[in-house]
Formats: C-alpha cells, structure tokens, sequence
C-alpha cells in the first residue's frame, strides 16, 4: 500500500504547530489526545477526555470527572454526520477524522466549559524533525505535533516546538492516506520573546 507523509520546510524563528486537509476537507494533520475544562466560575478541573489509539485504526475514549453527581453528554461531529447528544456512560471508539464535544452538567444546567477534542487522520502518527527544537521550546519532542492538543497564547505551556537560526523539516508519515488538496500551518507570534513569523513555510507531500 502506498504511503503518504507530509514534510513541512519552516524557515523561521518562532513556535510552530500545523495541520493539513485531503479532498474530502477531512482534517489529516494536526502539527499540534488529552484536553480539559474548568469550571467558568471557580476556574477548577471538571472533565478530563483522553484518545487512545486502537489496533483496529479507532480511538477509545475516556471522559472523567473529579467531581461526582455530574451528568456527561457527548457529540460527534463528522464530515456528513453531526450525532444527536449522548449520554456518557462508559469508554466508546470513534473513527479519525472526527471531532468531539464533551459537557458537563449540574442541576440540569451546563458546568463547566465544553472540551472538544479533534482528533485528525495524523493523531499519533510519527513525526521525524531533521533538528533539535530550541532548549526552551522542545515541548515532549515532535510527537506533540500530532497528539491533536493545541497550544495555548502561553509560549511556555509546552504544546509549541520552537526553533532558532537553520531551516527545521517535520515529516509526518500519514502512512496510506493519498490525496492531500489543503495544508494550514498555525505558529504563535510574540515579539516581546524575540518570537516572530516564520520566514518561509513549505509544505511537500
């Protein structure tokens, strides 16, 4: 079976995450599984959702709450199909690309911030980086590229790959996803930490 990967050129002193789309505007890879709310009063953790990858090519899903007598109701949202809210009972499996919303609520009112969780055709496929990412932006390394959790306008939260000086080339192995038509990158600009836009950016497939 043929492969498919993406290589992104970054020419650039700045923080960068990415993603791409095929023809059928199915999201392939998100260049940047865990996602959490907090309460929009109190500003406390309510939901954790969690994407595992599963040998059949879905992703289990897990919600949990620390708080107890929370009700849970979730969606999918797909390319042709928007689901009905659902109860959350138990740990459930979805096909990539798709993308999930997940609420709380208390007293039969919503609690919380809703967390989504967009899970993408290059969720937890492997990234190659041709060099090191700069020592303060080096985040878990490429992989966090494509764990489908966005970074935050906070440039030290560790969701960011930042790189200095040479050119940085990621490789994504999409691994028999063919047909790429759209290609966004997303990168975090802050002058004030010497923090500015990519120079060039080439993306190859």
């Amino acid at each position: 079976m043929k492969k498919t990967t993406i290589i992104i050129f970054a020419m650039l002193l700045g923080i960068l995450q990415a993603y791409s789309q095929d023809t059928t505007n199915h999201k392939i890879a998100s260049l940047n599984k865990t996602q959490t709310n907090a309460d929009t009063t109190n500003n406390i953790d309510v939901l954790t959702v969690k994407a595992e990858p599963q040998q059949d090519g879905k992703y289990l899903i897990t919600v949990t709450s620390k708080e107890n007598n929370l009700k849970i109701r979730y969606q999918t949202i797909e390319t042709d199909h928007e689901s009905r809210l659902i109860k959350y009972v138990l740990p459930f499996k979805v096909y990539p690309p798709v993308l999930i919303k997940v609420q709380a609520y208390k007293d039969s009112k919503a609690y919380g911030k809703e967390v989504k969780l967009d899970l993408c055709l290059s969720s937890f496929k492997n990234v190659t980086l041709s060099r090191e990412p700069h020592k303060k932006y080096k985040g878990d390394g490429g992989k966090i590229l494509t764990d489908c959790e966005n970074g935050s306008l906070d440039l030290n939260d560790e969701k960011w790959l930042g790189f200095e000086g040479n050119d940085m080339v990621a490789t994504i192995d999409l691994n028999h996803f063919d047909y790429i038509s759209i290609a966004s990158v997303y990168y975090l600009v802050n002058t004030n930490y010497r923090i500015f836009e990519p120079i060039e950016i080439k993306i190859e497939v």
